[in-house]
């Protein structure tokens, strides 16, 4: 399957990219790592062209810009881990099914995608749009408090639930539906996530 994810020669420009837009703002990476909730070091790994941390790729548009993706052929963030697990639950994917799209087996689709690693599956970007063929239903998708998230699918509001698993280092992102309401209402403190 063709990599329609930038390769690793798109980093460096990423980086660059990172880098002249936190300078035009005047802003150390120490300031923007707090900011995105990460250590300086691994921030300025990611100045220095290594792999993007996409975990944080919404909070960095938010203080640098959106202008900081234009590098890529494609808008990253709407394929992140994230969204894949909370389609995939709503959407009644199962991992057997994700993994026949990426030619891999079920137990390392579910590990990979469970575990908050840095590493992607992202590349196979014609795989999700055939595993989620429905995209176009979702009306929003917003984050309410930390740990939960609301999607709006064709008129039905679902809420699930993130539960973090730890065991020693190691944290599973496991998202679960907790309720599927016909009519959305309105709930305070959310924050828009993608529409």
């Amino acid at each position: 399957m063709k990599n329609t994810f930038c390769d690793a020669s798109m980093y460096p420009e990423f980086a660059k990219k990172v880098k002249e837009c936190r300078k035009k703002l005047k802003l150390t990476q120490g300031e923007i790592a707090n900011k995105i909730g990460c250590s300086r070091q691994m921030y300025n790994r990611l100045e220095q062209g290594y792999p993007p941390i996409m975990q944080y790729a919404d909070k960095l548009a938010e203080i640098l810009g959106e202008e900081i993706f234009s590098v890529f052929s494609f808008d990253v963030r709407k394929y992140s881990k994230e969204r894949i697990l909370i389609y995939a639950v709503i959407f009644g994917v199962s991992y057997e099914e994700i993994a026949k799209v990426i030619d891999s087996t079920a137990q390392y689709t579910q590990a990979y995608l469970e575990k908050n690693t840095s590493g992607y599956l992202l590349q196979y970007r014609s795989g999700w749009d055939r595993l989620f063929p429905h995209m176009e239903m979702i009306q929003s998708a917003r984050r309410i408090g930390k740990n939960s998230i609301e999607v709006v699918v064709d008129g039905t509001r679902y809420v699930l639930v993130n539960q973090i698993k730890t065991a020693s280092r190691e944290r599973d992102s496991i998202w679960n539906l907790i309720g599927k309401i016909k009519q959305p209402e309105d709930l305070e403190k959310s924050e828009e996530l993608y529409s």
